[in-house]
């Protein structure tokens, strides 16, 4: 996708690798990753946060209880940037 914004698609796989460790019904593979990434993009939000997210998550997370479960304040821990020495979102 290279009309994508930099910053969108690290939020998009940021955020797809964080749920890809949680229980799901349904994980979010790569077309759900690239479906979320151009959702971003559509929508051309600059700053990220769970409430903006809300309108762009149904393209990631398929199961209706998976995606209630996912509540704003759940959303902001899995955006939160991980420990100095834990593994960054490009996994360096």
């Amino acid at each position: 996708m290279p009309e994508l914004d930099p910053s969108r698609a690290v939020t998009a796989v940021s955020l797809a690798q964080r749920l890809r460790q949680e229980r799901l019904s349904k994980t979010p593979g790569v077309a759900e990753t690239l479906d979320f990434a151009a959702a971003l993009e559509t929508l051309g939000l600059e700053d990220v946060d769970a409430h903006a997210l809300r309108d762009a998550l149904g393209t990631l997370i398929k199961d209706p209880q998976d995606l209630a479960e996912l509540t704003p304040d759940r959303l902001e821990s899995l955006l939160a940037p991980t420990a100095p020495d834990g593994p960054t979102p490009t996994g360096e």
